[in-house]
């Protein structure tokens, strides 16, 4: 019922009007914060596998809070963006709408956002099938969205054509955070097709009766007839395991990031020094 996956890019990052660059102190907030938040949902999915309601609520709350730390994200990277559009316009591919991207992805947050509200246990039970009903509907379509948001970011991804002049990284390092930066989307997109398939397993009326071997309905309760809803917390299980090793190539790329670059505000770091060399030697 959540995520903290973010729009990816190989350029240098520039927040609340500060110079682009790599390795800046908000960019590596977000991606700490992105981390925390996937072990959060990791963590969320094992507690939903208990029968005690006060562990289900425990973990509902951990999907509840990352998502809406999910939400400020985006809107931060959406700002971001919408400020280097104005200011730092020469920094964006003109093939590729950076902001459009980020929508896809701020959008998914909201649905999952509200989505987990409505999966919060204690309601009278002439509600919950209501509820759950429009919880599950909300996260699939934060699922499907996040799905869409993670393809458009990859198609774009590889088709930029951006030197290492430009994004501020060493020409030996580029290729490599660009391989990580793809490899990281696919555990993304992943992850959101487990998501969605988990979604509609939490509809209510997969109500965890099913047809037992003598062809009679019986509870969920017999071994050999799971919930469906159990299946759903599995893949749920596995998609943030992928969300959480996304986030840790995240982090590692942006180590290599600015480890390529040499830091400065408004510079081009060792990328810079790299084309003035070649272009004195000529």
């Amino acid at each position: 019922m959540g995520h903290a996956a973010a729009h990816k890019t190989q350029r240098k990052r520039a927040f609340f009007g500060s110079e682009p660059r790599h390795g800046h102190h908000w960019e590596w907030a977000h991606e700490v914060l992105s981390l925390l938040c996937n072990i959060a949902f990791l963590i969320g999915s094992a507690c939903f596998m208990s029968d005690s309601d006060s562990v289900f609520a425990f973990g509902d709350w951990l999907f509840i809070v990352g998502a809406v730390v999910g939400v400020l994200l985006t809107g931060n990277q959406l700002h971001e963006q919408m400020m280097v559009k104005k200011h730092h316009n020469y920094l964006l591919t003109k093939e590729r709408d950076e902001i459009m991207e980020t929508i896809f992805y701020m959008t998914s947050s909201i649905a999952f956002a509200i989505g987990c509200i409505f999966f919060m246990p204690g309601t009278k039970m002439e509600a919950l099938e209501e509820q759950t009903g429009l919880g599950a509907g909300l996260c699939i379509l934060g699922s499907f969205l996040l799905v869409w948001a993670a393809h458009f970011n990859a198609l774009a991804f590889s088709a930029d054509r951006s030197d290492s002049q430009k994004t501020g990284i060493h020409p030996n390092q580029e290729s490599f955070t660009k391989t990580l930066s793809l490899i990281g989307l696919s555990c993304t997109l992943g992850g959101a097709v487990l998501y969605t398939c988990g979604s509609f397993m939490y509809r209510p009326s997969f109500d965890g009766i099913c047809v037992g071997t003598d062809g009679n309905k019986r509870n969920s309760t017999n071994e050999v007839c799971a919930k469906v809803a159990d299946y759903g917390t599995l893949l749920y299980l596995i998609g943030s395991a992928l969300f959480v090793a996304q986030s840790i190539i995240s982090l590692a790329c942006l180590c290599i990031k600015q480890a390529a670059s040499d830091g400065a505000e408004g510079g081009d770091g060792e990328a810079q020094k790299l084309v003035q060399s070649i272009s004195t030697d000529w």
